[in-house]
This record gives C-alpha cells, sequence and structure tokens, in this order.
C-alpha cells in the first residue's frame, strides 16, 4: 500500500515538471514571436541590427556594394567614409562595416562633414539635418529654400537661403544650432561660406550682374560688428574655390588665383586666362592647379604656386587626370591606371597602380584612401 502511495506521488510530480516545462516553453515562444512582430514593423531597429551584424561579418569588409543611387561624393568623417548617391545617404568605417545606409528623400543633396557631426541638406530644400555618425542630432526648417550649408570644424554651421526682402539671407548657428550672426545680400547669389581658422569671421561668395557684366565678390564678416571688414570683387569670372587661412582668403577664379587679406586688399595673384583649368586644390602649403590646352590629355601640366602666386614647379603630366586632391601637403592625382602622389615640391614620391578604374578617391586625414568604383566602396592597398 504504501509502494503504490510513492508510485502515484513520482507520477504527479512528474506531470507537474512537464506542465511546468511546457509553460516555460510557451512564454519563450510568445516572447520570440513578440520580438519578431516588433521588428518586423520597426525599419530603424531592423537597419541597426543589418549594421550590426555587417560589422560581426567578415565577409562585410571592403570593398562594399555601393548604396543605391548615381554617386554624387565621399566625404571624410573622423577617418571614415561618408557616401553619398542621388537617393541614399550611407557611412562606413575604416574596417568596411557598414554604420548606416538609409534614404534621404532629397533632391540635389548635399553633405558637409567634420570630425563629429554629418550636415545633411538639399538644394532648394527648406530643412538641414546635424547627424552623429549614428543618429540624427538636430533638424532645422527655413522658410526659404536652400542655396547651401557649410559645417565648421567646431560644429558652428552657416545655411544660405533666399528670402523675400533679399538676394539670399547667410545664418551663422552655433553648435546648439542657436542664432549666432545674420547677414542679408541685398544684391547677388551666394555660393560659398568659408570660416576663419578661429571661426570668429566669415568669408562670404557671391556673384551678380552689373550692367550686363558678370561681377562675383567675396566679403568678409566678424561675428561680433554688423559692418563687413572688406570686400574684392572679380569681373567677369565666377569664384570656383575659397580657403580661409593665417588672415587671409586663397581664391580660385576661373581666370585666376590670387590671395587677398581680411580687408579686401589683394596680395598677390595669378593669372591663367590663356589656358585650361581642370582642377585645382588651395587645401595645401601651395595652390595646385591642372592646367592644359584645349584637350584634357594635351599638354596637361600640374603647377604649383608659393604663396606669393608665382610657379614655384611645373609638372608635365602623361596621362589625363580625373581628380586632384589634397591632403596633409601631398597631392593626389587620379587617373585612369593609377594614384600619383607628389609632396609639395612637385616632387612624385607615391605612384599606385589601380585594377580598374575609379569614379572618386577620398584621402582621409591620416592618408586612407577610400575611392568608389563602378559598382564598390573600397580602401586602395598603398
Amino acid at each position: 500500500m504504501a509502494n503504490a502511495t510513492r508510485i502515484e506521488q513520482l507520477r504527479r510530480q512528474r506531470r507537474k515538471r512537464k506542465m511546468i516545462r511546457s509553460l516555460i516553453i510557451l512564454g519563450i515562444v510568445i516572447i520570440l514571436t513578440g520580438i519578431v512582430v516588433f521588428l518586423w514593423h520597426n525599419q530603424k531597429v531592423q537597419d541597426e541590427l543589418k549594421g550590426y551584424v555587417d560589422g560581426l561579418s567578415s565577409e562585410k569588409s571592403f570593398p562594399r556594394s555601393l548604396p543605391v543611387g548615381d554617386l554624387i561624393g565621399l566625404y571624410e568623417m573622423d577617418n571614415n567614409c561618408v557616401v553619398l548617391t542621388q537617393s541614399n545617404f550611407a557611412l562606413f568605417d575604416s574596417g568596411g562595416a557598414q554604420i548606416f545606409d538609409t534614404p534621404h528623400n532629397l533632391t540635389k543633396a548635399r553633405v558637409s562633414a567634420n570630425k563629429e557631426r554629418i550636415a545633411l541638406f538639399g538644394r532648394g530644400g527648406k530643412e538641414v539635418t546635424i547627424r552623429l555618425k549614428d543618429t540624427d542630432l538636430y533638424k532645422k526648417s527655413f522658410d526659404y529654400p536652400i542655396t547651401t550649408a557649410v559645417l565648421s570644424p567646431k560644429n558652428k554651421l552657416a545655411v544660405v537661403t533666399g528670402s523675400q526682402s533679399s538676394a539670399a539671407v547667410v545664418t551663422v548657428f552655433d553648435p546648439q544650432l542657436e542664432e549666432l550672426y545674420r547677414y542679408s545680400s541685398a544684391a547677388g547669389f551666394v555660393s560659398d561660406v568659408v570660416f576663419s581658422p578661429d571661426e570668429s569671421r566669415m568669408a562670404v561668395c557671391s556673384v551678380n550682374a552689373q550692367d550686363g557684366r558678370m561681377i562675383s565678390a567675396v566679403t568678409i564678416f566678424q561675428f561680433d560688428q554688423e559692418e563687413p571688414l572688406g570686400r574684392y570683387e572679380l569681373p567677369d569670372e565666377l569664384i570656383l574655390s575659397a580657403v580661409y587661412k593665417k588672415g587671409e582668403i586663397k581664391l580660385i577664379g576661373e581666370k585666376r588665383a590670387l590671395s587677398i587679406d581680411e580687408g579686401g586688399q589683394e596680395k598677390a595673384v595669378y593669372d591663367y586666362a590663356d589656358q585650361k583649368l581642370y582642377h585645382y586644390s588651395d587645401a595645401g602649403e601651395r595652390t595646385a592647379l591642372i592646367l592644359g590646352g584645349s584637350k584634357e590629355d594635351i599638354d596637361n601640366k600640374l603647377v604649383l604656386l608659393d604663396q606669393n602666386k608665382q610657379a614655384s614647379k611645373e609638372v608635365v603630366l602623361e596621362q589625363a587626370v580625373k581628380q586632384l586632391t589634397v591632403q596633409n601637403d601631398r597631392i593626389y592625382l587620379l587617373t585612369d591606371e593609377k594614384i600619383l602622389c607628389y609632396n609639395m615640391d612637385g616632387e612624385l614620391v607615391k605612384e599606385i597602380g589601380l585594377e580598374r578604374p575609379l569614379q572618386k578617391i577620398l584621402v582621409t586625414a591620416n592618408e586612407t584612401i577610400y575611392a568608389a568604383d563602378a559598382s564598390n566602396i573600397l580602401k586602395v592597398q598603398q
């Protein structure tokens, strides 16, 4: 009788354990189902998980497929590669992991980036998004269409918009997007804004028509006073590039390269009106120009200008140059077959052969070279 009672107790305990196990399994299934349903309907989480898995996978190193859409440009963000296409906006780290890749839904999308932030906007749109590496930080809306926006190294933001009462308005914001300074241009289209190294001033590039002539101009402002410090005009040519360095503004126009002081006085000029300008950069110690004849692959030469805008070196080039970029006083020339690297004395210091033609290259501050071919983003082996 005692044995029968003991057997019945064991049976009841076994049935109880089975029921508890079944309830635990059912609970786990319900939780997993809820997670799957949540992820299925949450695109942001899907994107983050995709980026995490991509980073873990050994197969997700360079080369990586280009984001959807025709390539607009490559930009540096703290040695990472920002990729902007007509459809998407993406960021890859130096190992090839995709930090994000998202549609931007912008017409004429443009990017301005520094080490910490990315400013994304569309020309003709009315909103600028300030983004950190993996999240939106600020969104700023405007009443009138945006012409351009420039993010400074210290996170100030200059935004050029239209206006009902003036040709253009330049608004400068502090890093928290509080308005710091505003300039209304009575006449002229504002094409660019550059900050001084200490970010207490800015140079505004504009173009206007006067008496049937095109007049480009640079106007220099200090943020603690309303009146400009100086102004310089360039008749009959567009300003292609402006760099603010060491108390002067270095300009590259269609016909001349020159430098002016902060009062708008011309300091030095180099004239190339009788030659064709193909590529240019004022990012280094010297101005680098690719000048040539009527065809890009005939009489092509690299011309280096010193601080007095005198030609200090000319290098005859054997191949057509697709892109010129300057980083750490090194000049990188992209051709169909190779990347050529020169120092500021015009000496060839490196030559990198290419397996395939490239659309664009990006050379970062630590001299990592990212590139885009017809379908991929890759890191160039040096």
